[in-house]
């Protein structure tokens, strides 16, 4: 197949300017670049589901989180590596698989996503994603104790927090500091090789310590997402719950913008070497 053959605009609309408000406008997009990597994912024959805040949104509210700006999906390893080599030549022009992390950006060429931070670089909207591997149970079960060792970094102690909470967080620091003098990581990286391989985390040099067993994830099945339906976890509320614990309720008001965006601009480029201007309704290349 050669590049650009299918025509992904009349298969996949693009309605980012039907959305009612800056955000929606720019989960319009996110969703539009879903529903291309799930139907690459399709044609390829690979492996993926939603993951994180993405599978919370579908279970909960059926789509997006009202006041989510991301997209995490997950792919065990063999598959992501196979979808990095073999979809750029399916991907439609307006979308850009960025490969420069550990983990893959699928990127829309026509949008700015902005931070609070006015010293962070404009960013465009995009989907995460994320390659899983199957672990020993050993890793789950010294998951916690595995964030003291390296790669991660020596946990700090805020100074604002509650008296409690510093004392909990200096006990924290002291156990890093302790395991780097007494050489532990070399036995703490043994003891996480024993054990079924049966479950699954993300394959990343410094992750997260969520490890999740592989009956809550396989076999996968199709779950409703906006107007759309994509692969998910099998069993998706033992692992909500292990992830988020009461996961059905929302989080208030004030915890609800967690990545600090800023704004987003669903037709001005972000600046990077691979954006496009938007003209008119596409802006396809001559």
């Amino acid at each position: 197949m050669t590049p650009y053959s299918r025509s992904f605009d009349e298969e996949f609309p693009d309605l980012r300017l039907s959305g009612e408000t800056e955000l929606r406008r720019g989960q319009l997009v996110m969703l539009r670049l879903m529903k291309i990597f799930a139907s690459v994912c399709d044609e390829l024959g690979l492996c993926y589901w939603m993951d994180s805040g993405t599978l919370l949104g579908a279970v909960r509210h059926g789509g997006f989180i009202p006041w989510d700006d991301d997209v995490d999906v997950a792919m065990p390893r063999e598959h992501y590596e196979e979808f990095l080599l073999r979809s750029p030549e399916l991907l439609p022009y307006d979308v850009y698989l960025d490969t420069s992390l550990e983990y893959a950006k699928l990127r829309d060429r026509y949008s700015t996503r902005r931070s609070l931070d006015p010293g962070a670089a404009d960013d465009s909207l995009f989907i995460d994603i994320f390659p899983f591997k199957r672990f020993p149970a050993m890793r789950r079960a010294l998951a916690r104790v595995r964030m003291l060792a390296p790669p991660y970094g020596i946990p700090d102690v805020p100074p604002g927090a509650p008296l409690g909470y510093r004392a909990y967080r200096l006990a924290i620091r002291l156990a890093a500091i302790g395991m780097r003098a007494l050489g532990l990581m070399f036995v703490l990286r043994l003891l996480c090789l024993l054990g079924p391989r049966r479950v699954w985390a993300y394959d990343l040099t410094a992750t997260w310590h969520h490890h999740f067993k592989e009956e809550w994830i396989f076999p996968l099945r199709k779950m409703k997402f906006e107007d759309a339906a994509f692969y998910a976890p099998g069993t998706p509320g033992p692992l909500l719950a292990y992830q988020y614990g009461d996961y059905m309720r929302p989080p208030p008001e004030n915890a609800r913008n967690h990545h600090g965006l800023g704004s987003i601009l669903v037709t001005e480029p972000c600046g990077a070497p691979w954006s496009l201007v938007w003209s008119g309704r596409r802006g396809q290349p001559s």
